[in-house]
């Protein structure tokens, strides 16, 4: 098993309805629809895991401001998927994240077997359910 940092096994679940909210790089998202690299999971060596923010303890606003205001990273957008469209996509479980990298963040955790392929289903899922609703939190053009 790997540090908490990288391998929340033991980290609290959280059960809360959602939504989920997702930051989407500028190069993911196009004519105003979000593209399925927004949603690559992550590999940690005993699981993948997909960062997101918690809706029940913040905004979409806020995980925006949040997110680039630390480390001058870039975001286009931040997209809403629900807690059913997140399990539907086969997420095993929802943990609080312990390093706190925006107020509400937490991990999708996935299972370490999952193929390419099926991490690529994993993606276009959550990228078609998070289209169906348009983006949660649009910057105003500066």
């Amino acid at each position: 098993m790997g540090t908490p940092s990288l391998c929340p096994h033991d980290l609290p679940v959280i059960t809360t309805s959602g939504p989920y909210y997702r930051q989407v790089h500028p190069n993911n998202f196009q004519d105003g629809r979000v593209l399925s690299p927004a949603f690559t999971l992550q590999d940690t060596g005993c699981h993948f895991c997909l960062s997101l923010n918690d809706g029940a303890r913040t905004t979409a606003a806020r995980c925006y401001l949040e997110y680039t205001q630390s480390a001058e990273r870039l975001s286009a957008a931040v997209v809403e998927i629900s807690s059913h469209e997140t399990e539907s996509s086969g997420a095993d479980r929802v943990v609080d994240e312990p390093n706190e990298q925006t107020h509400a963040h937490v991990d999708a955790i996935y299972e370490s077997s999952l193929s390419r392929r099926q991490q690529r289903r994993v993606a276009q899922f959550l990228a078609t359910a998070a289209n169906k609703r348009g983006p949660a939190y649009l910057p105003e053009a500066g």
